[in-house]
């Protein structure tokens, strides 16, 4: 929900690293449910296999801190959200029900406990404000959004939002790329909407019965495809699983998409973005495609999981981005369980 912003800004003005970082966002969906049993490793220690659970208990609230954290241009901008999670069981798994009922950021804190305070949400962070319903499968992976017609409407909504706060003289043109840029929500399946209305929780389920050798790296080549973007990406996961010291298992995931047809995808992305646009503003799209197709980005993913139910203690992930005359910056999602 975030793509539609820093778009208009490149059609109207010069490419700005913002968007850089904005756009990493495209690769959130490459940070895989791990795969790590097609793996390779070398090792003379005496092996202890580990194996993660998925107990989540059942009818009761969890409470969790996500702060998302962008980083750019030497300046850093943090949204907190409160997230009430709560698991029922269903024969082919279990439904989540994750609830946001706070957001905090430098100007504002929103209780949203009633939902009273939906309206003073920003147009874009809507979508992921609201109460959505997941089906949940028994290793903990989310198959598909149970309430995703109720999301698709309040995107549908974005752009006459954005006509509302857009000088008249641009009005037309935000709300024509704001409508191309968010198309690809009103044709997404309820199983494909997860990856793009949740942040970090993706990741963060669907690691029951993994089983891995203690402190041993695991290497897998799988293929990811963004929920917006049509292409299948190549990346390269290397995991490790360890119990630290407090008793919980520690997941460390490090994935290396192929930085090639990642920028060729997102480029190619851009072109249909700026089909209709004017020669100017194509102009502008087309040279920030070129810049795509030289970044460089890496993926980070350190999970902290209780040994008995499975379920996210804590846990940071980052992607990173560097593209050539536009710097570099960070998209970090910090998750933790209030007690």
């Amino acid at each position: 929900m975030f793509f539609f912003v820093v778009p208009v800004a490149l059609a109207r003005d010069a490419v700005v690293p913002r968007f850089a970082l904005l756009v990493a966002s495209f690769l959130a969906a490459l940070a895989l449910p791990l795969a790590a049993r097609a793996q390779t490793y070398e090792s003379t220690v005496q092996p202890e296999m580990l194996r993660i659970p998925f107990a989540p208990p059942v009818g009761q609230r969890l409470d969790y801190e996500v702060d998302i954290t962008r980083t750019g241009e030497g300046k850093s901008r943090t949204t907190r959200l409160y997230q009430a999670l709560q698991f029922e069981r269903i024969e082919s798994g279990y439904l989540l029900t994750i609830a946001t009922t706070r957001m905090v950021n430098e100007n504002s804190a929103i209780d949203l406990s009633s939902g009273a305070g939906a309206d003073r949400v920003p147009v874009d962070l809507r979508p992921l404000t609201m109460p959505v319903t997941l089906e949940v499968t028994v290793e903990g992976a989310i198959s598909r959004v149970r309430d995703w017609p109720s999301l698709q409407r309040s995107i549908a909504g974005i752009p006459a939002a954005i006509a509302a706060t857009v000088a008249p003289a641009k009005r037309a043109t935000a709300v024509t790329l704001a409508r191309r840029v968010l198309a690809p929500y009103a044709s997404m399946t309820a199983e494909q909407a997860p990856d793009a209305v949740l942040k970090g929780w993706p990741s963060l389920l669907g690691l029951g019965g993994l089983e891995l050798i203690s402190g041993r790296p695991y290497q897998s080549e799988v293929a990811s495809q963004s929920p917006m973007i049509s292409v299948e990406i190549p990346v390269t996961q290397v995991v490790t699983l360890t119990v630290t010291s407090e008793g919980l298992f520690h997941l460390v995931q490090r994935s290396q998409p192929d930085e090639e047809k990642a920028g060729l995808a997102i480029s190619q992305y851009l072109d249909r973005v700026g089909a209709n646009l004017n020669a100017a503003q194509k102009a502008n799209l087309a040279r920030a495609g070129q810049r795509f197709r030289a970044m460089k980005t890496r993926i980070s993913n350190d999970i902290d999981l209780d040994r008995q139910s499975g379920i996210v203690r804590r846990a940071r992930m980052e992607r990173w981005i560097s593209l050539p005359g536009m710097g570099e910056g960070t998209d970090v999602i910090a998750v933790s369980r209030i007690e």
